[in-house]
């Protein structure tokens, strides 16, 4: 049986890794930004092979202007430009534990 792994907070972990969500001294957005990113291979490697978009470069993490009246704001963690003109948007949900 592998040895259960300690946190930075002296915490071990349980076999599905809840603590890294519920931790005040885990850096959540490192963790979110690292499931965005392989959700975003993923997701460039099968719209391609799908032939949903032209090439891997459609697929962006973070994409800015999306909303015409707020250029700046990232509302989505993927965006794909698909062929056919329009932008399919993910966002991932951001997992937190409420303080006891």
């Amino acid at each position: 049986m592998p040895t259960p792994k300690k946190c930075l907070c002296g915490h071990t972990f349980n076999i599905y890794g809840n603590h890294a969500f519920a931790c005040a001294k885990f850096n959540k957005t490192e963790l979110h930004n690292r499931i965005r990113d392989t959700f975003a291979l993923i997701f460039a490697e099968t719209a391609l092979y799908s032939k949903l978009v032209a090439s891997q470069a459609n697929v962006a993490c973070d994409p800015v202007e999306l909303l015409l009246q707020h250029p700046s704001l990232r509302p989505a963690d993927i965006s794909l430009r698909v062929f056919f003109g329009a932008a399919l948007t993910v966002s991932l949900p951001h997992i937190c534990h409420p303080t006891p």
